[in-house]
């Protein structure tokens, strides 16, 4: 009984393992137009949503983009989803010597749709 029960927690866990999972590849650039792609990384089709962040270096200034989803990825599948943040162009090109991204960085942030 005892053997059984560790040999069923063990392929709960293995099966647990190989969950479908989307996994989001993002560019941007610096009049922030950018977009993520999402790939999905299972045997079974699956989604993902975020946003995206920007933050400059030095200040606290932040700016998001909408919240935006990938919608339903195909297994072994990849999907580009486009996303704009306004805001980046004024915020991260204030020093005319330096790139964009020598001023702001910016993150993905998975989120709940």
């Amino acid at each position: 009984m005892k053997l059984s029960l560790i040999v069923g927690l063990l392929v709960s866990a293995l099966v647990g393992c190989t969950r479908p999972g989307v996994k989001p590849s993002c560019t941007m650039n610096g009049r922030g137009q950018g977009h993520c792609d999402f790939t999905s990384v299972g045997k079974k089709a699956g989604g993902n949503c975020g946003v995206i962040s920007v933050h400059r270096v030095d200040t606290p200034e932040k700016a998001d983009s909408d919240i935006f989803c990938s919608g339903e990825v195909a297994a072994n599948s990849t999907v580009k989803v486009d996303f704009t943040i306004p805001a980046v162009d004024t915020m991260c090109s204030r020093d005319p010597g330096k790139k964009w991204t020598e001023e702001c960085v910016f993150t993905f942030e998975a989120v709940s749709p």
